[in-house]
């Protein structure tokens, strides 16, 4: 029987969603290999662990979750509390902690773990989502606390993507669009009366100006080392100069002499569009819409209401990280600090990445109700 389940589970998988995956991470190590410093070498290591995990989260019934959930989540706060006491300080971000020689960043984990969260709530709760004050109670007492935590660590870009995932969960369990809309506009109006108060750290105010008027930030001082304007502007200069077909790899003029600040992070986007021109970047954008599609067909077929709701988280983490990357590195966009999941560097958000997958794999695997029908 187990043999005839995992045959099953080879010949039912999301083969294209799977290959447009791994061509993502590939280009990424490619690309990463070409931008000095960015050590491609660890990103290629990480990959194949991550691949590990991606395997585990796709073969593991995802129903077993139900069990698992509260552990994890209860463990993922723990973690974020550590962080936020002892964590270090990179990029005015708390959110990273050393442990045996290597850093990681339980934030992103605390993505994965929000997803598997909601959707097991959600599936409890059914169309009760609807009520106002049970769309209130989810929040508060599932996504508030790790997004509180994140924002005390000064980490916007991740705040953002766990915010992004409650509201996907919410659209896709059925959550009245008004109040969706509701807490959209309560959550501007918070925002504007934080900046006006002046709790918004300095240098998440300098990345939203320097986007806004970029040539005012242009000099590196003591409280602007990264010289955020013209991060921006040396962005866009390094796609501009790509053109169509690139300036060859490995011989983009902005990105092998370092001009582009965080461009094995942030900007990796920018490094591919100046040695690979249009085609590859638009063929990059190419594969991550396949991914998302594939994922959106998952939720529009799944029969199982958990398994519809981790899909749907994970397609909101990933498709939002994209928009907010891509933005970023046109200019159409802030400087947030969210990565190009499966291609910028950054070993604890590609393991994340991984792993999410793999529950979209598994919900995929398992998306059709099995019943056997008695012989006559």
């Amino acid at each position: 029987m187990t043999s005839i389940l995992r045959s099953r589970q080879l010949r039912d998988a999301d083969h294209l969603m799977i290959a447009a995956m791994l061509a993502i991470a590939v280009l990424g190590m490619f690309t990463l290999r070409t931008i000095p410093g960015a050590n491609a070498q660890r990103q290629t290591i990480i990959f194949i662990i991550g691949l590990v995990f991606f395997m585990a989260a796709a073969y593991i019934d995802y129903g077993l979750l139900r069990y698992a959930w509260q552990p994890m989540y209860w463990a993922t706060l723990a973690a974020l509390v550590i962080v936020l006491v002892f964590g270090e300080v990179i990029f005015g971000a708390k959110g990273f902690i050393s442990l045996f020689g290597l850093q990681f960043q339980p934030s992103e984990f605390a993505k994965v773990v929000l997803i598997v969260c909601l959707a097991v709530y959600c599936a409890d709760i059914g169309m009760r989502i609807r009520d106002g004050l049970e769309f209130v109670f989810c929040f508060l007492s599932l996504a508030f606390p790790p997004i509180f935590l994140v924002l005390a660590g000064r980490d916007l870009g991740t705040t953002l993507v766990l915010v992004a995932i409650w509201l996907g969960v919410m659209y896709f369990a059925g959550a009245n669009l008004w109040h969706i809309l509701a807490f959209l506009v309560a959550g501007m109006v918070l925002t504007k009366l934080i900046w006006d108060s002046g709790e918004i750290p300095d240098y998440m105010k300098r990345r939203i100006m320097a986007w806004l008027t970029p040539e005012r930030f242009l000099t590196a001082t003591d409280e602007d080392p990264m010289q955020t304007g013209l991060q921006y502007l040396r962005a866009r200069q390094a796609i501009g100069a790509g053109g169509v077909w690139g300036q060859g790899y490995g011989r983009g003029l902005l990105t092998q002499t370092g001009n582009v600040a965080a461009q094995e992070t942030d900007m990796t986007f920018s490094a591919l569009a100046e040695e690979m021109g249009f085609v590859f970047s638009a063929g990059l954008v190419l594969l991550y819409g396949v991914v998302i599609w594939r994922g959106l067909n998952t939720i529009a077929q799944t029969q199982h209401d958990l398994g519809r709701y981790i899909a749907a988280g994970v397609v909101s983490y990933l498709a939002f990280e994209l928009v907010v990357n891509v933005g970023m590195n046109i200019g159409l966009l802030p400087i947030t600090g969210i990565p190009l999941p499966l291609f910028s560097r950054g070993g604890s958000n590609l393991i994340t990445t991984m792993i999410a997958l793999g529950l979209l794999v598994n919900v995929h695997l398992r998306r059709r109700r099995i019943t056997f029908e008695a012989a006559t």
